[in-house]
């Protein structure tokens, strides 16, 4: 905290589990355990006290499940102090009825999960009920009007869900960030970490987890669940055009022309235009091009029992060094030699 001298963002917990059932979420089957509220008064009180002027988000699977009471809490304990506040949630538990009440509260970003244009229906509430091309002009629609109450949306999709058409998931998730171009869209790609989920148990019983290097696992880099034949090819080809678009100067210049405040210009011109994100859309495209061009790296991602890529193991070297040494023998070796997928 002491280094954060622009923003300070801290981290905070109002419930464990899930009222959900996504398939890939490792809250899947954790039952929803809401905390005290009497800690989460406690937690916004020390906030307001101990720091200037905090941003406190919680990041609840969901938050607001009991929306009343827990506003109730927060309300209570940030009267007449300067605090601000964040939240994770989804659209079903938003609802827009809530966003002035977030609004008054001093609630400055909000991070709904849409996640899917064919799936997850019940978080979504009334937008839920419909599919495709409809669902992405209510669910703009919608957060284009959360962005009139909260200053800062970000909306998380996954690509990459079995069962749902590649190309049109990625050709919907575009429409979508050109119909709210003042939202922050953050693409992750589907992911089986051990037996966290349902989806990954089922996964892991098929022989269908590629054993990509556990640094690279963080739902940005690659994928490591094998799906139909010729499925990472198309996924990385949308994905590719979709990032250049979403977070292309045209784009960029309208989500910070509207934004209501210049912190959150300066946020998305950092986040869409910054080194990360150059950076990200770099590896991608040298993820497509060796599948392309490089028989054992798309041998690889299709399955077959062939040794992980260098590119791979370099990329998850990079990102852990100088901690090599430090990591588990099999996890190290795995990095610095490379081993054969086993078959099944």
């Amino acid at each position: 905290m002491a280094k954060a001298r622009f923003f300070r963002v801290i981290p905070v917990l109002s419930g464990y589990g899930c009222p959900f059932e996504c398939e890939f979420c490792s809250d899947a089957k954790v039952d929803y355990q809401p905390l005290p509220l009497e800690d989460v008064e406690d937690d916004v009180r020390f906030a307001a006290v101990r720091y200037r002027d905090p941003l406190l988000i919680w990041v609840d699977p969901n938050f607001g499940v009991r929306f009343g009471p827990l506003m109730d809490a927060i309300e209570r304990a940030s009267a007449g102090r300067r605090i601000r506040f964040g939240a994770q949630s989804s659209l079903t538990l938003l609802g827009r009825e809530r966003l002035s009440r977030l609004s008054r509260a001093r609630f400055e970003v909000v991070v709904p999960g849409l996640e899917s244009w064919f799936s997850c229906g019940r978080k979504l509430g009334g937008i839920g009920q419909s599919q495709g091309a409809e669902r992405v002009r209510e669910a703009a629609a919608f957060v284009n009007e959360a962005l009139d109450a909260i200053p800062y949306v970000q909306v998380n999709f996954v690509f990459g869900i079995e069962g749902e058409p590649v190309a049109e998931s990625l050709d919907l998730t575009a429409r979508f960030v050109r119909a709210a171009p003042r939202a922050w869209p953050t693409f992750n790609l589907i992911t089986a970490w051990g037996t966290s989920s349902p989806l990954s148990q089922r996964l892991h019983a098929e022989g269908r987890v590629l054993p990509v290097p556990l640094p690279l696992l963080d739902q940005k880099s690659c994928s490591n669940v094998i799906g139909p034949p010729g499925a990472t090819l198309e996924l990385y080809r949308g994905l590719i055009r979709l990032e250049e678009e979403a977070f292309g100067a045209g784009l960029s210049w309208q989500r910070a022309r509207h934004a209501r405040r210049w912190g959150t210009r300066i946020i998305n011109f950092v986040r869409g235009r910054g080194a990360e994100m150059r950076e990200r859309i770099e590896w991608h495209r040298q993820m497509l091009y060796r599948l392309e061009h490089d028989r054992g790296f798309e041998a690889f991602f299709e399955g077959e029992a062939v040794p992980v890529p260098p590119a791979l193991r370099e990329r998850a070297l990079s990102a852990t060094r100088p901690f090599v040494e430090m990591l588990p023998r099999e996890i190290a070796d795995e990095l610095t030699v490379g081993k054969p997928r086993t078959a099944g």
